[in-house]
Parts: structure tokens; sequence; C-alpha cells
């Protein structure tokens, strides 16, 4: 039987499958595979929660937000994004501020996956992160203020639409438009003559949604 083949992959494949099928009982599998001695595995089996979204799954995750592989990290963070439960908001915080160059990954996948959960805790930090030093930071950062869609990140996100990588303006363009507040029309009027032809695109598309005739 799959389940109790030798190859790990194999039965997290079959447990997987198992699992989607309906068959609440082969969570346990997956669980297991957290655990497994190969970082790929667990990796993969994060994945596998997230998109599966039990909740019985956000304890065992955050637990593998400190694992010792960034591939198993980054996808634990988005697993707790998908899954959408408050109580990975505050672990999620902590990775999101743990500055260590290494952990640059982890820190914006946590940040996408604070914007995903939606919770206010999340806002004032990630506001805050629009500052990092690191573009992939703030350019995350900018993307999960507009998941979350608070008018209170307005102000910030105007001065990400001047920031000096084409990325977070990029992000902080979508993101104006993803709130929907009239106030971002003027900013993202003036964002149509960047010189980065994505973040035209982005400030476009976001005027599109707030109404704007031209």
């Amino acid at each position: 039987m799959a389940l109790e083949d030798g190859d790990s992959r194999v039965r997290l494949y079959a447990a997987s499958s198992l699992l989607k099928q309906g068959k609440a009982e082969y969570l346990y599998q997956i669980l297991l595979a957290l655990r497994d001695e190969d970082w790929y595995i667990r990796a993969k089996a994060a994945l596998v929660l997230g998109d599966i979204g039990d909740p019985r799954a956000v304890e065992p995750l955050v637990g593998m937000l400190s694992d010792g592989y960034v591939f198993v990290r980054c996808n634990a963070a988005e697993a707790l994004g998908k899954i959408g439960d408050p109580r990975a908001v505050e672990p999620l915080l902590q990775a999101l501020g743990n500055k260590n160059t290494e952990n640059m990954p982890d820190r914006s996948s946590s940040a996408e996956a604070l914007g995903a959960i939606g919770d206010e805790r999340a806002l004032d930090p990630l506001i805050g992160a629009l500052e990092d030093k690191e573009p992939i930071i703030r350019s995350s950062a900018a993307k999960a203020l507009g998941d979350i869609g608070d008018s209170r990140a307005i102000d910030p996100l105007f001065g990400a639409l001047g920031d000096e990588d084409k990325r977070v303006r990029a992000a902080a363009a979508e993101a104006l438009g993803e709130i929907g507040d009239p106030r971002a029309i003027d900013p993202l009027v003036e964002a149509l003559d960047d010189k980065d032809s994505n973040v035209r695109c982005k400030a476009a598309v976001a005027l599109e949604k707030l109404g704007w005739q031209g």
C-alpha cells in the first residue's frame, strides 16, 4: 500500500490524494510529514496543508516557521496565509520582524501571509515595513496592505509610490486600487507618468477600479 511505502515522497503524495478525496483521517499522515528528515518533504507537506485549509494544521505549521530550511519556512508561512486562522498572526509578525539578512525570504512570505489573513493587528507592522531597507520586503508589505484593504494605509502607500524600486511602486499602485479610496486618484494619475511600464500599467488598472474616467 502506498501509505506504507519506504519512500517518504510516495507516502506524502498518497496521503495527500486521499485527503483531497475527503478522507479526513489522512490529515495525520500529512502532519507527520512535517517532521520528515527530508526538507523537501517538509516543504511539500506545508503546501499541501495550506491547500487543504484544515485549522488543525495551524499549530504544527507555526512550528515550521523556525525550520532550518528557508523553503520550509516560506511554505509554512504561505500555508498559514491560505488557512487564514488568526492564531497565526503573532508568529507571522515575529517572523516579519526578524531582520536577519538570511531571513529575508521568510519575512516576505510572512508579510504576504499576514495580508491574506487580513487581521488588523498586522496593519501597523506592515506600514512600518514600507520603510524596510530591503525592496522585496517593502513590496510584499505594500501588497499585503492592499489585501487587508484598510484606508489607514493610504498615506503610507502614497509615499511608496515614490519608492526608488519599481517593484515597490507597482505594488503600491496595485494596493491603492484594491483599497478603493478615491483619495488615491491624484497620486495614481501622477504614477501614469512613471518611467517603468509595469508601474504605469498597475496605476491605470487601479484608476479603473476607482472609477476614474481620465
